[in-house]
């Protein structure tokens, strides 16, 4: 049966509409995120390769929408990503330059880069220079599994949704509360990347005299949506492992 997908895709208010036409049981397209130029981004993965076995960092891109630098072994000005590993807690780090074989994403060591990004992870885009493109598309499909189901180990994990649809921000994680009512210093936090601010923007699972859930930094119900291509930090400050889960749009 032929389907059409419609994706409005969104990083920091610069939205594209991105239409596909589909003859299969996959749903397939692209949505389109901004790379700040320069600057930093914060960029979530919502699909799944067509195989369905993640992206790979080589096949991320479009080699035409990055910035290698100017000749070889300019590690000063090519474009960067920056991969928190949740389970390790620390930033795992891709430079995209030539080293003498043409341009590639390389690890911190220089070897070519050979992570795969699964639908849910997010990473930082660091871009030094003025050069590349600034809008530009993920290819991939809607992943096949009716859930996905997520975790979070206490502290902080960087994620995104890991299907490409819109909902309220926090809707489908009931986190840590904290100990006590308006316990704002121990509760759980979900903090947002604004790439058009360039800051962050903050909401707590708190309960505020009627019951647990998401406020914003006014303490206002939340009423914001969590983006197509939009990623963020969960802090985590339960015990033992946070679970949650997410189910297909389609």
């Amino acid at each position: 049966m032929k389907k059409r997908m419609l994706i409005v895709s969104v990083m920091a208010m610069a939205a594209s509409l991105a239409t596909a036409d589909v003859v299969s049981k996959n749903v397939v397209g692209y949505y389109t995120v901004k790379l700040n130029t320069p600057g930093y981004s914060m960029i979530g993965i919502n699909f799944n390769s067509i195989g369905g076995t993640g992206i790979p960092i080589q096949d991320l891109f479009l080699p035409s929408s990055l910035y290698p630098g100017e000749g070889e072994w300019d590690v000063d000005n090519c474009d960067q990503m920056i991969v928190w590993d949740n389970d390790m807690q620390d930033f795992l780090s891709f430079s995209y330059l030539d080293i003498g074989d043409g341009p590639k994403w390389y690890d911190a060591g220089y070897e070519k880069a050979t992570i795969v990004l699964d639908p849910g992870m997010a990473f930082w885009f660091y871009r030094p220079s003025n050069n590349g493109e600034e809008n530009v598309k993920i290819v991939g499909q809607v992943d096949e599994q009716a859930t996905i189901n997520r975790s979070f180990l206490p502290g902080y994990s960087m994620f995104s949704k890991s299907f490409p649809v819109e909902k309220l921000i926090g809707e489908e994680i009931e986190g840590y509360p904290g100990e006590y009512e308006w316990d704002l210093d121990n509760c759980d936090k979900l903090v947002i990347w604004d790439n058009e601010t360039q800051d962050y923007r903050s909401y707590y699972y708190v309960d505020i005299g009627d019951g647990p859930g998401w406020y914003d930094e006014g303490y206002e119900p939340v009423s914001e949506n969590f983006l197509v291509g939009m990623g963020a930090w969960y802090l985590y400050q339960g015990s033992g492992t946070l679970e949650w889960s997410e189910n297909t749009p389609l």
